[in-house]
């Protein structure tokens, strides 16, 4: 698991899991979000607190390069992104799990549409938002 900022954003919850990779599902809160992209449901169960947020976060853009990061999974919330591969066996061939979290932490940024940046901005104080992000991950803050 990798978790990051991008200081210009505070989006509401979305989780967005890979089908078959994640054994806990990311949504366990908010709403069901279903896109017209058959290819990316078929392959990611989307869950967020605000859907009209998720499908401007996964324009045709975005989903391309989520179907192209192998097995990476994530969660966003506020200006927090929290990402993660689910573990292969020893023997692979393919990319370290922290090679794949590396490459999505490296590119998530730049596959934000800027609507997405100006529909949700960060508050003045970046530390308020992530502050308030943090309680997503309640073993981080003791909440």
């Amino acid at each position: 698991m990798l978790i990051f900022g991008i200081q210009q954003l505070n989006l509401p919850y979305i989780g967005v899991a890979r089908k078959g990779q994640v054994d806990v599902p990311l949504g366990a809160r908010g709403q069901t979000v279903q896109l017209e992209s058959i290819d990316f449901a078929d392959r990611f169960a989307i869950h967020a607190d605000d859907p009209r947020a998720a499908v401007m976060l996964l324009d045709q853009g975005m989903m391309q390069w989520l179907l192209d990061c192998d097995r990476v999974s994530f969660q966003v919330s506020g200006p927090l992104v929290s990402a993660m591969v689910k573990r292969r066996g020893q023997n692979s061939t393919q990319p370290t799990e922290l090679e794949l979290l590396l490459q999505f932490h490296d590119g998530f940024a730049a596959h934000v549409p800027q609507l997405v940046r100006s529909e949700f901005p960060a508050p003045a104080g970046f530390a308020e938002a992530a502050s308030q992000a943090m309680h997503m991950f309640p073993n981080l803050t003791g909440a």
